[in-house]
């Protein structure tokens, strides 16, 4: 049996994950709806900045969450075996 420090560790990583992307992921979608609504090029400037910092962020947390979801799965199914 796994101990409740793994099983606390997984939930808070995938939390943390998930948080992050939907974070990073607003945060990119609010720049370029606000670039759009002005429409000069200096805003279409800032919205390929945002995409260009943005881009390897989401990637990074896309890339956790899709661990986190392993690491959940492994820590839950470790409930059942001990049943």
């Amino acid at each position: 049996m796994r101990s409740p420090s793994v099983a606390s560790f997984a939930r808070g990583f995938a939390a943390l994950s998930l948080l992050g992307l939907v974070l990073s992921v607003t945060a990119v979608a609010v720049v370029a709806v606000g670039a759009e609504s002005v429409q000069t090029w200096g805003t279409y400037f800032l919205m390929e900045q945002a995409m260009a910092v943005g881009t390897p962020l989401v990637l990074a947390f896309a890339g956790c969450s899709l661990v986190a979801g392993f690491l959940l799965v492994w820590v839950a199914g470790d409930g059942e075996r001990g049943a």
